[in-house]
């Protein structure tokens, strides 16, 4: 009986025969190319289309207008198993846009192993409002002073509201904060919304708790007497990040009494969550609703019911321009991904972008625990070096050669000629990947033959090429934007420093015209000679001797050396051109250093070919003899060019 075949061994990218399956994915990738090269619409959308058809639920973070309509489209085009008889994806789509999610308030009820954990839900708050930050400068003395404190403020704030059994969201804990008491408050008149709920609404029950005692005093001890600068700066740190999520469309979506959004039905139901606030458009809203999602399906994930089912689904988190969406939690989280699977598709352009994000300590961490890197094209040197030290050196041998002739002569006839020759060879560590070589790839489109040109780098795998990396190409769907007439049928793109073109095989090189072209024409001079005799035009030009002659036809016969000598060299370059044919490979004109012996074999077989063209001519009505004469006239041409390629030495471009 056959094994079933594990959802984790399903492919998703076939990478020139090497499998890039769940598997693979459950360690993390991430995409890097510059603007235009055609990562979102090649890579990326291949790798998308696949989760949908997998029936995968996941989570999109939208940074750009077009996004959310994007996903829409592949929604609609990827059917279930790939089977255009089953439904597509567009019903599973949610837009956050539709929902309501109060994230503080469903930590707080969430039941289960660490659900309800007032450290948890100050956490959260503090991990979204962190989001956006200038990661590159931060960590300073006052800065930690500063956060701790907000951490006891928003700690003792949400422990008052469970106590109170209130619905636990921004509004609230702001306005414990504002009416915290303090040492001028001298009567209960002037006491607030925080007084109120310590003293009168908190059961009794609860008044003996550690939790309540702890609160207790902070806000009547510790806090209310607080030097007033402290204080004003403390509240000020709160209210400076909450101002902003009391406020439209995030207090709308994310402080409503009911949540019509469950997060995990992504995994239960594989429904795919649109945040659809994109940052182009929304800015720091569309980050701070980002941050709200992300940590939450991080945490969500990671304590998934069916975590130890073999057959539990997996479920993506689809980042693009990954760097505004970053959380100081996502290094920790990918450490782990791999065993709640999750798929992590991050992209984004340059190293530069991610240091912006998360600070240069933390996205070198995070790259570390992303398994597989994809490069398109980028012009970044930074980032291309980076990511030729990634995929390693490799000793290489080079090549050394030098070549020269030499030729002289005197009055006397003296003539003197020599060659010289040398080669060396030595090792020497290199990139496996020049960083130049990304800057190379194609973009796809018009001038890339509708192929986005990448190179696939996963940690510790050795590919079927023997090597740890492989470039490929991904086709885009041809719109013939070009203005080709036929679909995939693009103009021809240079490619760099080679003279050949991307999308068309040069199967006939310019030489090969040259040779035809130059064959047809020199077949003209004895086709002459033949009218010439046959029409009684020929002109008597003298005599050698008794039998021999010399007329405009003999001088006509004399270019039969010519055709046989071309006709010779289109032979020599009829196996290459079927080889080109039959195996699909571009043909490079190979170029040669010619030898002393050349020379003396080119002015020897000229010399010969007199006698040949008399004996041509002798026997120019019997032919049988004639063709006698033909087949020593070629054999002739054959071994002299023998003995001219004989001495020639291959110069390697």
């Amino acid at each position: 009986m056959a094994m079933k075949k594990s959802i984790l061994d399903e492919i998703i990218l076939n990478i020139e025969g090497n499998p890039w399956t769940v598997r693979d994915a459950c360690t993390g990738c991430i995409v890097f190319g510059m603007t235009g090269s055609g990562k979102s619409s090649g890579p990326l959308y291949k790798i998308a289309h696949k989760f949908l058809t997998l029936g995968y639920g996941g989570v999109v973070f939208c940074a750009k207008p077009d996004e959310a309509d994007t996903w829409k489209k592949y929604a609609a085009k990827a059917h279930l198993d790939d089977d255009p008889r089953k439904p597509n994806r567009t019903g599973d789509l949610l837009f956050l846009s539709q929902l309501t999610f109060n994230y503080l308030d469903s930590e707080a009820k969430r039941a289960g192993r660490g659900g309800g954990q007032v450290e948890n839900l100050v956490n959260l708050y503090l991990e979204i409002v962190n989001m956006g930050k200038d990661k590159r400068n931060s960590g300073g003395g006052n800065e930690e002073y500063w956060n701790n404190a907000v951490k006891q403020l928003l700690r003792n704030s949400i422990t008052i509201l469970q106590m109170a059994q209130q619905p636990i969201n921004i509004e609230n804990i702001h306005e414990i904060i504002v009416s915290a008491p303090s040492a001028s408050s001298e009567t209960v008149e002037e006491r607030g919304y925080c007084s109120n709920l310590l003293d009168v609404v908190i059961p009794r029950e609860f008044c003996d708790t550690p939790e309540y005692q702890i609160a207790h005093t902070f806000f009547y001890e510790e806090f209310a007497y607080l030097d007033e600068r402290t204080r004003s700066n403390t509240i000020s740190s709160f209210s400076v990040a909450a101002d902003s999520m009391q406020r439209g469309e995030l207090a709308r979506c994310f402080s409503a009494e009911q949540s019509t959004l469950q997060l995990e039905d992504l995994y239960r139901k594989g429904k795919i969550l649109i945040v659809d606030y994109d940052v182009k458009s929304w800015g720091r809203i569309g980050q701070y609703a980002a941050g709200i999602i992300k940590y939450c399906f991080e945490s969500m994930i990671e304590r998934r019911e069916d975590i130890a089912d073999d057959n539990a689904p997996p479920v993506f988190l689809w980042a693009d321009e990954c760097q505004f969406f970053s959380l100081e939690y996502d290094q920790k989280f990918q450490t782990t991904a791999r065993s709640s699977r999750t798929l992590t598709m991050y992209a984004t352009q340059n190293l530069g972008n991610l240091y912006d994000g998360y600070g240069k300590e933390k996205a070198s961490s995070l790259l570390g625990n992303l398994g597989t890197k994809i490069f398109c094209q980028n012009g970044e040197f930074e980032t291309n070096e980076w990511a030729s030290k990634s995929i390693g050196q490799e000793i290489i041998i080079r090549q050394s050669k030098t070549y020269g002739d030499s030729k002289s002569s005197s009055m006397k006839g003296d003539d003197n000629k020599s060659l010289s020759y040398s080669e060396g060879y030595n090792e020497q560590k290199d990139y496996r990947v020049d960083p130049a070589d990304f800057s190379t790839l194609q973009t796809g489109g018009p001038r890339g033959q509708c192929k986005v040109g990448f190179i696939f780098w996963q940690s510790g795998r050795i590919l079927n090429n023997g090597n740890v990396f492989v470039r490929s190409t991904i086709e885009q769907e041809c719109r013939r934007v070009c203005g080709a007439k036929i679909v995939r049928h693009c103009p021809k793109v240079p490619t760099i420093g080679k003279g050949e073109y991307i999308g068309e095989y040069r199967i006939l090189l310019p030489n090969d015209y040259f040779c035809f072209i130059a064959f047809l024409l020199s077949l003209a001079f004895p086709l002459t000679g033949f009218f010439l005799v046959l029409t009684n035009r020929d002109i008597l030009i003298g005599y050698f001797n008794d039998v021999f002659y010399c007329c405009v036809s003999t001088l006509c016969f004399y270019m039969w050396s010519v055709v046989l000598d071309i006709f010779c060299a289109c032979l020599n370059r009829i196996p290459a051109i079927l080889k080109a044919l039959f195996s699909g490979r571009p043909r490079r004109e190979q170029k040669y250093l010619k030898a002393v012996i050349w020379q003396d074999a080119v002015l020897g077989y000229y010399a010969i070919c007199v006698g040949m063209t008399l004996w041509f001519q002798y026997h120019l009505f019997d032919f049988k003899q004639l063709g006698i004469v033909l087949a020593w006239w070629t054999g002739l041409c054959m071994f002299f060019r023998f003995l001219r390629s004989s001495g020639k030495q291959p110069i390697k471009p």
